[in-house]
């Protein structure tokens, strides 16, 4: 029996068991330790009932073996990148999945087409061989939702130019940065570079260049290759007047700050509820922070008011 399996809430799944030798007439008894997360039938089918953990048991005239069972939010999608661009004679990870919903669980196995060119383990360990292109294939076991993309194995990065050079923030706010990597015919953006902030308390920068202001300040955030080619950006978070309200606060009451001197808000993580025109009229506001759950009950809050909306990660929120 496999030692672990991963099964999507409401979903059944057949467990592969193999029984040595085979042969007619053996008393077969299936058990699952904890029936509220998950259900087996006596021909070893698994129905996931609620989230959590299990583990299922099958006996065959008195021996036995297990699997340890999750039961996990389905994905109803995930991507990966078009195109992955590896060095040629290196190792590094199979880029990181986009699932839905965000908190859905994927249990992925990956292959490449071509195994003269790279290889690929399991768990995502791309190896690159030669200089040449293939195909690199993610499968969720939980869902069976397959992915693929390009793999494309080069040789050592040429040069890099990071796109804006230079970046002037408000606390909070975010900004995407370009790193422009050239190597052999390629140009691609934002692959075989780490991303690298000299100052994470003025401004902190993601895996793909995503960069987010923290507190007044400047700080260079690096693009580097792995030959040591590098470009750089300068980031000025300026000064403002910071009005962030108690994480405790679940509702705010219509009206409730308008005409307070701010030119950032944030609100908590819990907020509920926004009163219209809670912050209305603020003519110096120009960045509000938004918990996602909130982004639609803010939109009436503001009214009056230049102020863009943002997500915690300081991106923009649509205003559709």
């Amino acid at each position: 029996m496999p030692q672990t399996l991963y099964v999507g809430n409401g979903r059944s799944k057949t467990i592969a068991a193999e029984i040595f030798p085979k042969m007619s007439g053996l008393n077969i008894t299936w058990k699952s330790s904890n029936t509220d997360v998950a259900t087996v039938s006596s021909q070893g089918v698994l129905t996931a009932k609620k989230n959590g953990k299990t583990t299922v048991t099958l006996s065959v005239d008195g021996i036995t073996a297990r699997s340890a069972v999750t039961v996990v939010t389905p994905a109803e999608d995930f991507t990966i990148p078009a195109d992955v661009f590896v060095e040629a004679g290196k190792a590094t990870d199979a880029p990181a999945p986009v699932v839905y919903p965000s908190n859905a669980k994927l249990d992925l196995t990956w292959e490449v087409a071509d195994t003269v060119i790279a290889e690929v383990s399991g768990d995502g360990k791309i190896t690159s061989h030669v200089v040449g292109e293939t195909t690199i294939t993610a499968t969720d076991s939980v869902t069976g939702l397959r992915r693929s993309a390009t793999l494309h194995t080069i040789r050592p990065v040429t040069s890099i130019v990071l796109q804006p050079a230079t970046l002037t923030l408000l606390p909070y706010q975010g900004a995407q940065l370009s790193a422009i990597v050239s190597a052999d015919a390629f140009q691609f953006e934002n692959q075989l570079v780490t991303f690298t902030s000299s100052n994470k308390k003025v401004a902190t920068v993601d895996e793909n260049g995503w960069v987010q202001a923290k507190g007044a300040g400047t700080a260079v955030i690096t693009a580097v290759s792995e030959n040591n080619i590098r470009a750089t950006s300068q980031v000025t978070v300026s000064k403002a007047t910071v009005l962030k309200l108690p994480s405790a606060l679940r509702t705010i009451q219509a009206n409730a700050f308008s005409g307070v001197a701010a030119e950032v808000v944030v609100l908590p993580a819990g907020v509920e509820s926004i009163g219209d025109g809670a912050f209305a009229n603020l003519s110096g506001l120009k960045l509000v922070v938004v918990p996602e759950a909130a982004a639609q009950a803010a939109k009436d809050a503001f009214a009056g008011t230049q102020a863009v909306l943002v997500r915690p990660d300081g991106r923009e929120i649509n205003p559709q």
